[in-house]
């Protein structure tokens, strides 16, 4: 009933339980490879956001500074602190920006780097316990059971949090 990943997941096994086991693990594997790459397309971006920012603020700082020495050769030694304060302002400024930015992506890259890590867990989880399922039920008829079917299978049943 579930629409998300792993309910995909389970429909598509649901719906081939009937070929070899061997195919329905490869196919299954495939299905969750795919939700993974889904769940991930755009975790690839967060992560250069997160990467690249400070590197943008340090570039930032690098040319503020060389903005604020070049002044200060040009004086010839006649400094005026006030002239230091316009390059190292734009360096500072620069720095706090990058910051601003990579912090908040490096916070949410890890969040949804955890909850990939999760749905693939549960994925491999609901995939093995759907194909065990079918391997006790195919177990159940081949030894010469003739029960009735509530009573050789046991209902699936996983939580999804």
């Amino acid at each position: 009933k579930s629409k998300g990943p792993v309910g995909r997941l389970l429909e598509s096994g649901l719906d081939h339980k009937d070929i070899p086991k061997w195919k329905l693990e490869e196919k299954m594997t495939l299905i969750g490879r795919e939700e993974l790459q889904k769940h991930n397309k755009n975790i690839r971006g967060l992560e250069v956001i997160a990467t690249i920012s400070p590197l943008m603020g340090l570039l930032g700082t690098v040319m503020g500074m060389v903005k604020a020495f070049s002044k200060v050769a040009n004086l010839k030694g006649q400094v005026d602190p006030s002239v230091l304060a316009g390059g190292i302002w734009e360096a500072l400024l620069t720095t706090a920006a990058g910051l601003a930015v990579a912090i908040p992506a490096l916070i949410m890259l890890h969040y949804f780097d955890r909850k990939t890590e999760k749905i693939s867990f549960l994925l491999e989880k609901c995939g093995q316990l759907l194909i065990h399922h079918f391997d006790e039920e195919h177990a159940g008829k081949s030894n010469g059971n003739h029960l009735r079917k509530e009573e050789t299978t046991k209902p699936l049943s996983v939580e999804f949090r």
